[in-house]
């Protein structure tokens, strides 16, 4: 027995020491980051921003790389099955590491026990918008519309289980509207949906909604924050136009694989947590249209948690179901 117990004794040893060793040696090489989804929209540009910043913390370069698929699982398993030496990260949302999990409860893994988190890094609301030339002038007029038994009238998403999908659905289960839903790949592609009149609205980020405002091309009609939004201050919240249950905002952050060494993940939150203080990142980040927010890995751990539990609330109140 005592010689078992001596055995784990050096073992355990033997593991912090490399761990330590690792740490001190980190980063000697180039690190990428994973962005599960395409390039062009909100999440790749806050990626992209980050992983610039970030090289000139930790002395190599941050590359972005953007593997698509199957609603952001792809991307997110690809980073679940690296070797977890901080080499590898992820830049999520709660679409695939707390919405997935919900609709599809045998997903490849489990945020909370195959990842852990390094740092939140912005949060934002979505948008909902509708063409230029649409008739629909306010929520009021969108809510009279999609309620008419003669409307045959869509939305756009980036999918079923996306964050603009449960925006609608709960829009539609909230006001009685029959908005059906159309998937695209991307925002890009939705935006061109609106445009052609194929869809009547959409929840956009801020990112990819409001450039589209300023030019008149689209109209901005709520914004699902709980406040008006710093971004788009002229427009109102959905709250504000009597309906409940679409109030929610979109977290972004950096995740690692679980097993990455506690030292590792310390020295890169503690990049990210520098980055985000700059005055001229954190305006970088308002002009795209996000808040800036870092956090300790536990605090990003507990809003994953919390927002699991928002979002199943939502979910099951709205109908979604996985396709």
């Amino acid at each position: 027995m005592k010689l078992i117990i001596r055995t784990g004794i050096a073992v355990t040893a033997a593991i912090a020491v490399a761990a330590s060793a690792l740490a001190q040696s980190f980063p000697n090489r180039p690190i990428t980051i994973v962005v599960p989804f395409a390039a062009g929209g909100a999440m790749d540009a806050t990626a992209r921003l980050t992983a610039e910043q970030l090289r000139g913390k930790l002395g190599q370069p941050v590359l972005v790389d953007n593997r698509t698929g199957t609603g952001g699982a792809v991307g997110t398993q690809s980073v679940q099955n690296a070797k977890a030496d901080g080499y590898t990260l992820l830049f999520t949302n709660q679409g695939p590491n707390v919405i997935r999990e919900i609709l599809y409860p045998d997903t490849e893994y489990k945020t909370t026990t195959d990842f852990q988190a390094v740092s939140m890094l912005s949060v934002a609301p979505l948008i909902l918008v509708v063409s230029k030339d649409s008739s629909i002038k306010s929520l009021a007029d969108l809510v009279k519309l999609g309620k008419q038994a003669s409307s045959q009238l869509n939305y756009g998403s980036s999918g079923v289980g996306s964050p603009a999908n449960i925006a609608a659905e709960s829009l539609n289960v909230s006001t009685g509207t029959r908005f059906a839903h159309i998937p695209y790949a991307g925002a890009s592609k939705i935006v061109a949906a609106l445009l052609g009149n194929e869809v009547q609205m959409a929840f956009l980020a801020p990112s990819d909604a409001m450039a589209h405002v300023r030019s008149g091309s689209l109209r901005a009609i709520g914004v699902t924050s709980d406040e008006r939004y710093f971004y788009a201050p002229e427009v109102p919240t959905i709250k504000e136009g009597g309906i409940k249950d679409v109030d929610f905002n979109m977290s972004y952050g950096l995740m690692v694989p679980a097993s990455t060494p506690q030292p590792v993940v310390q020295q890169l939150n503690t990049a990210v947590v520098q980055v985000l203080a700059q005055p001229e990142i954190r305006e970088r980040l308002h002009r795209i249209g996000f808040e800036p927010q870092s956090s300790t890995p536990a605090q990003m751990m507990d809003r994953l948690r919390s927002d699991k539990a928002s979002f199943q609330a939502v979910i099951r109140r709205a109908g979604i179901k996985a396709e």
